[in-house]
């Protein structure tokens, strides 16, 4: 008889024990969810926030993630990326200004060369057109006074044009 009632009773306790242990271990489960739940969720929830300031070109956020998890590994590596971004972009920046001086420098270079070239038109043409009339006076001049004149104007016209030019090739 006492081996029966020893069957027997386990038995009943355990079918009394079971349904507590289950309550105890899936409520334990449950509370245990919730926390990790929360924690994972504060930190995801932490790196979205950082991501989305960066989205926003605002690199001064950092995201404050220091766990030794993968979590944490995310939160470095998106540190990592706001910074390098940031160095990134003051180069790009830095560059920018650098262009904008150099196109600015380049226009003011190609205006002087547009003066330059009217003004060596200019004097080129008033030259050869100096030129070109003393010829036609030479043509029909007879005073051999007047066409020394006409020579002397034209060579020194001549003169005049050939020192633009070689101070252009020495320049």
């Amino acid at each position: 008889m006492n081996t029966g009632l020893m069957i027997i009773l386990p038995l009943q306790i355990r079918s009394f024990i079971l349904p507590i242990w289950l309550i105890l271990f899936l409520g334990t489960e449950y509370i245990k969810d919730l926390y990790l739940r929360r924690i994972i969720t504060k930190h995801i929830m932490s790196i979205t926030a950082t991501a989305k300031e960066i989205a926003n070109l605002n690199f001064n956020v950092k995201c404050q993630v220091t766990s030794d998890d993968e979590i944490g590994t995310l939160a470095n590596y998106l540190n990592k990326l706001s910074s390098n971004l940031e160095e990134a972009l003051n180069n790009l920046e830095c560059a920018n200004i650098q262009l904008q001086k150099d196109v600015q420098h380049e226009r003011v270079l190609l205006q002087r060369r547009k003066e330059l070239v009217d003004l060596l038109s200019h004097e080129m043409k008033t030259s050869l057109g100096l030129i070109s009339a003393y010829i036609a006076g030479l043509k029909i001049e007879t005073n051999k006074n007047k066409r020394e004149e006409y020579m002397a104007a034209i060579l020194f016209a001549t003169e005049r044009m050939n020192d633009m030019i070689v101070s252009l090739i020495t320049v």
